[in-house]
């Protein structure tokens, strides 16, 4: 929180109950010149002039007990401290039940503790922050910053060009930069998988790739999320048409979201004989066209549960430019599916006399979103 430099540290302070039911205290400074101190809620710390830190106050969660080793800066919270070493790491120690002392790796030129979050200034002038961060507080935006401060619920950090950028909670404005111009950009949600209008195999395992992006100088992001976590399975576990949809906010509640549309089908390698799949068939009208095909999804594993399907025709031009090929087996009856098993099917399609003289699509639909298509010319 608040930290000042002074040559020698003169401090004074009562003795105060921990704060979580104990009495641990350490009511007097120690003796000896300090180059840096810095006072959180209820503790006090400061780095000697040996390197070594040394805290008094409340010790609940450990956040009077310093780690050993050499430190150029120090900053106290609500329940922990952290350090800066002189190896340009971050140490901090005491309470640590949202993270705010477990910092990340990698070097830092400053560190600023709040209540239960913090922040570094690293060597390239980015931002790092680390804990409790439900306000937004410890999602700095982009840039380049030679100072940070992290308050209660909110930071605020001086940018490369001086000017202050702030985030976090706003309620009293705080989070409002001096020379602020308001965010009203939504933050860009980039979708890359499931891709708009892709087919995917049933049961197929594919995994969702998205990324929200606030603008420069934006508040920043505070929430990206899908209909699953990215780098999750999306859902292909049945077949038919399905959204995935991404929505985000930043830190000045601009929302923004992205919604694709995608198809999960099964393996169809084609229709079977007697039925051409690459060139017209050639068909007497008034027969019944035994349409055979097999289903399996993404692994190759049967589809053993098809229970219907409905069949539609198209009126086509017989221009085909290549001659077609006689169908060379009929079925006999009227219109039905067969299970043949192991994913097998059988639909015999009793076309109607009326046909003759025509050139039709066929359409079989097998409530997939999509259309198996077969070209017939009709004969007497």
């Amino acid at each position: 929180m608040g930290a000042s430099t002074t040559p020698a540290a003169s401090v004074w302070t009562a003795a105060s109950p921990a704060g979580d039911g104990t009495t641990t205290a350490k009511p007097a400074p120690p003796a000896g010149s300090f180059s840096q101190v810095a006072t959180g809620d209820t503790h006090t710390c400061g780095v000697k002039q040996d390197g070594t830190v040394a805290c008094w106050g409340s010790d609940a969660y450990g956040k009077a007990t310093p780690l050993p080793g050499s430190f150029s800066q120090v900053s106290a919270g609500l329940e922990f401290t952290c350090g800066l070493q002189q190896d340009g790491s971050v140490a901090c120690w005491g309470d640590n039940y949202w993270g705010q002392s477990s910092p990340p790796a990698g070097s830092f030129s400053q560190v600023d503790v709040g209540a239960d979050h913090a922040c570094g200034v690293r060597p390239d002038g980015s931002v790092t922050c680390w804990g409790y961060g439900y306000y937004g507080e410890a999602t700095p935006p982009t840039g380049s910053f030679i100072q940070v401060s992290a308050g209660y619920w909110h930071t605020c950090g001086v940018r490369l060009d001086s000017s202050v950028a702030c985030w976090g909670e706003n309620t009293f404005g705080q989070s409002t930069s001096p020379t602020d111009v308001p965010d009203t950009t939504a933050p860009t949600v980039t979708l890359t998988t499931p891709t708009d209008g892709a087919t995917y195999r049933l049961n197929q395992a594919v995994s969702a790739s998205y990324s929200c992006a606030d603008e420069e100088g934006g508040s920043g992001v505070k929430t990206c999320e899908g209909t699953v976590p990215s780098g999750s399975t999306i859902d292909t576990s049945s077949v038919g048409e399905k959204t995935f949809t991404v929505a985000s906010s930043d830190n000045a509640v601009n929302l923004s979201s992205k919604t694709v549309t995608y198809t999960v089908a099964y393996a169809f390698s084609g229709f079977s004989q007697p039925v051409d799949n690459n060139v017209p068939n050639k068909a007497k009208a008034g027969q019944a066209i035994p349409l055979k095909w097999r289903l399996t999804d993404a692994d190759g594993a049967p589809v053993t549960t098809l229970s219907s399907v409905q069949l539609s025709v198209v009126s086509l031009s017989c221009s085909f430019g290549t001659t077609p090929d006689a169908v060379e087996e009929y079925a006999s009856g009227s219109s039905s599916l067969q299970n043949l098993g192991d994913g097998f099917y059988q639909f015999n399609w009793a076309t109607p006399k009326s046909y003759a003289g025509s050139c039709k699509t066929l359409q079989l639909d097998l409530s997939e979103g999509l259309y198996r298509t077969a070209a017939f010319q009709f004969t007497r």
